[in-house]
């Protein structure tokens, strides 16, 4: 039994979908996973050395950022009550607090690695630690994901247009075929 033209051009269509798809997500994951690990070894290093009681002052920003204009990375530091004790940002001029949650989980599992939307335009990717340290029980560093946002806007972009290129030939093809067959 011959196969139908149309069963086999929507079946192409759909593995070419599928491979498309499949690099969209593989591309994109990597992205999103590289935003955290710059904070994840800032992170790891303040809370090792906050451990120690040794100084973080070299790794302490020396100034302040609005988180709202900023893609620079940020540190904050909060207490067993979850409270900020230090920070390197503002959020409209106050300073911006992670929700409780995010810090139960980071004591739970050591770490929590979160997307924090605080409002509508603005994104950061976080990753926050739990420290057994006098000086804090938390340490939360993150940064804005602007730069990985535009970098999946554009993937996005080239990805669906060589689907649409991918699916123009095979639909080419189709009629081609088409055409050819009603001519024998």
């Amino acid at each position: 039994m011959k196969a139908s033209p149309i069963f086999t051009h929507l079946a192409a269509a759909a593995v070419i979908t599928m491979v498309i798809g499949l690099v969209y997500v593989a591309v994109q994951q990597n992205y999103r996973g590289g935003a955290n690990e710059i904070q994840a070894q800032v992170a790891t290093e303040i809370s090792n050395r906050l451990q120690k009681n040794q100084s973080i002052e070299k790794l302490w920003p020396d100034d302040t950022i609005e988180l709202t204009r900023s893609l620079r990375l940020f540190i904050e530091l909060y207490d067993a009550n979850k409270q900020p004790v230090a920070t390197t940002a503002l959020l409209n001029g106050s300073i911006p607090e992670i929700p409780h949650g995010v810090m139960e989980i980071a004591r739970i599992n050591n770490e929590n690695r979160i997307t924090w939307m605080p409002q509508s335009d603005v994104r950061m990717a976080m990753v926050v630690q739990h420290v057994n340290s006098p000086h804090a029980a938390y340490v939360a560093v993150g940064r804005s994901l602007k730069e990985v946002e535009m970098l999946e806007h554009n993937l996005l972009q080239m990805v669906f247009i060589c689907w649409i290129m991918c699916i123009g030939v095979i639909i080419i093809h189709f009629v081609i075929a088409q055409f050819l067959q009603k001519k024998q």
